[in-house]
């Protein structure tokens, strides 16, 4: 017999999943409760009561011997479309997707009982009658300890390797389709769980299996328990939820500038290494990127093309030549192309553009009218002497060099692109511009919760840089008040400004745009931002230069137009 609840709504639900600014919690190390269980089955839906009540039907002749607990989150489904069996509701305006759903009935499970598996669920599977699918994979996955995930087989799926195998039992993967996983709560303990950025869910599951091969782990398809998936069931047929062939393009271009954005331009190779050298389908990680970068233009797949090492760097290695096979300095540089600013590196000068579509020259205009208002212009109204300082949207650092130029005694610079992140780590170690061990590039998503709480604890900061990058995100008060509450004298912003602009998909595909995680964008309103510095103990100053806008920030960045401006907002009182 199974002993099986379906969990209903609880005061403190929402608490024990979205923070004060309305991001996820932190998944802690361990559930705090002493209520033991052992699987939670974690469904998510929107707008499919019919589909949810099916899926619960077959769980409740599931799970023999057995305990386990029901959560079914409605992500963004209307009021009147969920069902008697509702764990949790939320709004979901702008289709956040179904990783991030599970994200939210992962940390309601672990705010409700410590479970040994999670069984992560779309709403739209059948399971062949009969067969108890939650015990034969608990009792699989109990027989081998280092199995993180285990999928049950899908004979008609579009994933070959996930067919059923003669002779039963399980066979390794890189990673598994994202349909019905079980998955055990060790492993999540120690590599976490799927990241909730990806919207459209593409990418995901690779991301994860890199993770958990990398400490040890394992994901595998059952070759005893099958299921068939509905497939299309909600593709545009709920409210703000996009059409099958937006979604699947959406995905692709999303995944394609993630994993390059994040894990660097060989990611594919990266994540192979990570793999045991007797497993299945060995090739995924390349055939996935081929299929995800395919919807990109030509210009934006060679930009994110592996640089390969030079000929003398080749012929050195192949002879064990180690000094002579290290890359020269022009190598490094060229490595990393594009660069956004024209500058020097030791002896080598960068020039800036290329592979991009902007030229040097319109790219070297447009830094140095910038220049003359967030370097020249902001040092005579603030003093950088002994500052420390936080970078958002670094780049390279090339302003925050400046400062540490004028005296700043530490930098932490924080970036979203991780060839940029290299960029800075490059010109600031080779720069000198403070010592070693006062300053940092960091690389993730500003808004991360994971990352914010990474800049929280090594502030609070004197200084605020946030150039350029209030424009690439749609919240944008949300992190105007973060960094209001971590800078103790003053915050630089460099922005587009829009009155009443709706948000927008950001173009994408080059360097210097938006990261993947942030791809929608808004362009902030000055009297809002004003308002929320306002509100934060800050006053505004706007930054002008007298020299002609340079042809490189015309139209949307025109400075002259108010169409851009550069604003120091000073903390009330504040030397």
């Amino acid at each position: 017999m199974s002993s099986i609840e379906i969990c209903r709504p609880l005061p403190g639900d929402r608490d024990a999943v979205w923070d004060r600014w309305g991001d996820l919690t932190p998944l802690s190390p361990h559930p705090q409760t002493d209520r033991q269980r052992d699987v939670a089955a974690i469904i998510v839906s929107r707008n499919r009561p019919d589909l949810v009540r099916d899926t619960i039907a077959q769980l409740m002749g599931m799970g023999r011997g057995l305990t386990m607990d029901i959560y079914t989150v409605e992500m963004g489904s209307d009021p009147d479309q969920t069902t008697e069996h509702c764990t949790l509701r939320y709004e979901d305006p702008r289709f956040l997707g179904k990783a991030y759903g599970h994200n939210v009935g992962l940390r309601l499970a672990r705010s409700r009982g410590r479970y040994r598996y999670y069984w992560v669920l779309m709403n739209d599977l059948v399971f062949e009658p009969g067969c108890d699918a939650v015990a034969a994979l608990v009792e699989r996955m109990q027989a081998h300890p280092r199995l993180a995930v285990l999928s049950p087989g899908e004979g008609e799926g579009a994933h070959p390797e996930g067919r059923p195998r003669p002779g039963g039992g399980h066979h390794i993967v890189p990673s598994c389709d994202y349909l019905a996983w079980m998955v055990r709560a060790q492993a999540v303990e120690e590599a976490g769980f799927l990241n909730p950025a990806f919207k459209y869910c593409w990418g995901a599951p690779q991301e994860l299996g890199f993770r958990l091969y990398s400490l040890g782990w394992q994901m595998a398809y059952s070759d005893d328990v099958s299921m068939v998936h509905l497939g299309g069931s909600t593709y545009g047929k709920a409210r703000n939820t996009p059409s099958r062939e937006e979604y699947q393009q959406k995905a692709q271009e999303f995944a394609a500038r993630y994993f390059v954005e994040t894990y660097g331009r060989d990611w594919d190779d990266v994540f192979t290494r990570a793999l045991p050298g007797d497993i299945a389908a060995r090739d995924q990680f390349h055939a996935t990127r081929r299929n995800w970068e395919r919807v990109l233009d030509e210009r934006e797949r060679e930009l994110y093309r592996p640089r390969r090492p030079s000929l003398r760097a080749r012929v050195a290695r192949r002879l064990g030549l180690g000094a002579l096979a290290r890359p020269t300095l022009r190598e490094q540089i060229e490595a990393l192309h594009p660069w956004y600013y024209d500058l020097k590196i030791g002896p080598e000068r960068v020039t800036p553009g290329v592979g991009a579509r902007e030229g040097a020259q319109e790219l070297a205009g447009r830094v140095r009218y910038i220049r003359r208002l967030l370097v020249n212009e902001a040092s005579h109204h603030y003093d950088f002497r002994g500052r420390r300082l936080l970078d958002l949207g670094a780049n390279c650092g090339y302003y925050s060099a400046r400062y540490a130029e004028m005296g700043a005694a530490s930098l932490l610079a924080v970036e979203g692109r991780l060839d940029h992140v290299r960029q800075g780590r490059l010109y600031w170690g080779r720069g000198g511009f403070l010592p070693e061990g006062a300053w940092e590039f960091l690389h993730g998503n500003v808004l991360d919760p994971d990352i914010w709480r990474a800049i929280e604890a090594r502030g609070p900061f004197d200084f605020t840089l946030c150039a350029g990058i209030l424009y690439h995100i749609d919240d944008y008060p949300k992190l105007l008040r973060r960094v209001a509450a971590v800078t103790r004298q003053a915050v630089l912003v460099d922005t587009r400004l829009a009155r009443d602009r709706p948000a927008a998909d950001e173009p994408g595909g080059w360097s210097f745009d938006a990261i993947a995680q942030s791809r929608t964008k808004r362009d902030p309103d000055p009297e809002v931002l004003r308002a929320v510095m306002r509100e934060a103990g800050f006053t505004g100053r706007e930054l002008g230069s007298r020299e002609p806008v340079p042809p490189g920030l015309l139209g949307a960045d025109d400075f002259s137009l108010g169409r851009r401006a550069a604003i120091l907002f000073l903390r009330e009182g504040a030397a």
